[in-house]
């Protein structure tokens, strides 16, 4: 089953969202020969219900801090099983201050960060620590890197290669973002 959770979703935007994403779905099932559920849920029934939460909305001052030490703590109470993950993708989404002391209680928890609020500092991660000084072992931050994959890797230096073979020939790229 797929939970999905929007902050508003009678707005057309997230009404044609829900299409696309029962569309991809039911192409999905359609490739692994299995049914799969679509569900649109609250706050707390996706945080209790669900035994792994990503998190891939924008920084608004409605979505900022959303996923607080209450939702962490909700974080698969209701869930069958034993897996309780949390997938961050969005800077400000997550307040880190809770984080940090709910990690060092819930040692059954595993979170994966792939931004943090601080990592232009240069110390991202340092109060991310056990009591002794040591990483805490469930939280892996993945720095802007969980894309970097080998095969990303490839097609990023495919593209960069292609894009100044175009330069060269004084042609521009076609995946220019800001070509004014």
């Amino acid at each position: 089953s797929v939970i999905v959770c929007q902050r508003n979703p009678e707005r057309t935007q997230y009404q044609q969202k829900r299409k696309r994403l029962r569309h991809l779905a039911q192409n999905r099932a359609r490739v692994y020969g299995k049914k799969i559920d679509l569900e649109y849920v609250d706050k707390n029934e996706l945080f209790t219900d669900s035994n792994i939460v990503t998190t891939l909305a924008a920084t608004t001052s409605l979505t900022r801090y959303w996923v607080d030490r209450q939702a962490l703590d909700m974080l698969g109470s209701k869930a069958q099983g034993s897996v309780r993950i949390l997938v961050n993708a969005g800077k400000g989404l997550l307040n880190e201050a809770d984080l940090a002391p709910f990690l060092r209680e819930r040692q059954d928890v595993e979170v994966r960060l792939d931004v943090l609020s601080d990592e232009q500092e240069g110390q991202a991660g340092r109060r991310f620590m056990d009591l002794d000084g040591k990483p805490l072992t469930n939280l892996k931050i993945a720095g802007h890197t969980a894309a970097a994959v080998s095969e990303i890797r490839r097609l990023k230096i495919f593209n960069a290669l292609k894009n100044l073979r175009l330069h060269i020939d004084a042609r521009a790229p076609n995946n220019i973002l800001n070509p004014e």
